[in-house]
């Protein structure tokens, strides 16, 4: 249940909202729409952080940042990106292609590594092929990890759940994800408690056991992002899953980094 303006869990942000220039949202998700409806449900911060999948999508960052310097929000709104390690490069260097004014810049993998098979095309690909290509992507998101300006790892495990529905994140599941997690604490990159994994994961099985890979996260001492993943007005603020999710992990609000550094930012106007 929301506790005022959010979780008692969570901080009252949402740091990984799409807008319309993505391609595949709602027509209602404009810069304008999303801030309105952030400032309607009382959070502090938002982040619109669009996809960039290759170099061709960098020119529609300059389009969102010309919206966004028109703005005088209420709440604080930074400009970031969620960008895809490039399925074409096991080094992340479609990164550092991004201004470093966009931030937090979110890293995520939606392909196979070096494939243009996505995520939800698991069906084209055998089960021993898949589990060879699984075990490049941490090889793969290590090597993304450690570029410049990285600040947040999105929706961990779910390129991993495909694997099978019977996967379950125990045991040696984990293990695959420690020296990662090393990685990631000593760049300070976090890692994102993510509302729209609930409907990505194969079974309740993955649904029931998801907890663990943050709560390993935590021991190592990485610490949290957090974001709805909108794709729709209806989804911004709804972070009903991850709470849940950040308290069987045994989460609480100080266990998120929320960025605070340089980049394309509006804050409300003092009174």
């Amino acid at each position: 249940m929301l506790s005022g303006i959010g979780f008692d869990n969570l901080p009252a942000v949402d740091m990984h909202i799409h807008t319309v220039h993505c391609g595949h949202c709602t027509a209602e998700m404009t810069v304008p729409n999303i801030i309105r409806r952030a400032e309607q449900l009382g959070l502090k911060q938002i982040a619109i952080t669009d996809h960039v999948w290759n170099d061709q999508q960098l020119a529609m960052l300059d389009v969102i940042e010309q919206e966004f310097g028109a703005l005088e929000p209420q709440i604080t709104v930074r400009l970031g990106a969620e960008v895809d390690v490039d399925p074409r490069h096991a080094d992340g260097r479609l990164i550092e292609q991004v201004r470093p004014c966009f931030r937090p810049l979110i890293i995520a993998t939606h392909a196979y590594p070096q494939t243009t098979l996505m995520w939800y095309d698991d069906g084209q690909v055998s089960r021993r092929t898949k589990r060879l290509l699984l075990k490049k992507w941490f090889r793969w998101i290590t090597a993304a990890v450690r570029r410049e300006n990285v600040d947040v790892l999105a929706h961990p495990g779910v390129l991993l759940s495909r694997e099978g529905p019977e996967l379950r994140f125990e045991a040696e599941i984990l293990d695959r994800f420690t020296d990662l997690f090393g990685v990631m604490r000593a760049q300070g990159v976090a890692f994102e408690i993510n509302e729209q994994v609930k409907y990505k994961l194969l079974s309740q099985e993955q649904q029931d056991t998801y907890h663990n890979l943050p709560a390993l996260a935590a021991e190592l001492g990485v610490k949290f992002s957090v974001g709805s993943d909108s794709h729709e007005l209806a989804q911004i603020g709804q972070l009903d899953w991850a709470s849940e999710i950040a308290r069987r992990a045994g989460l609480q609000a100080a266990d998120f980094r929320l960025y605070s550094g340089p980049g394309l930012v509006k804050r409300p106007a003092k009174s």
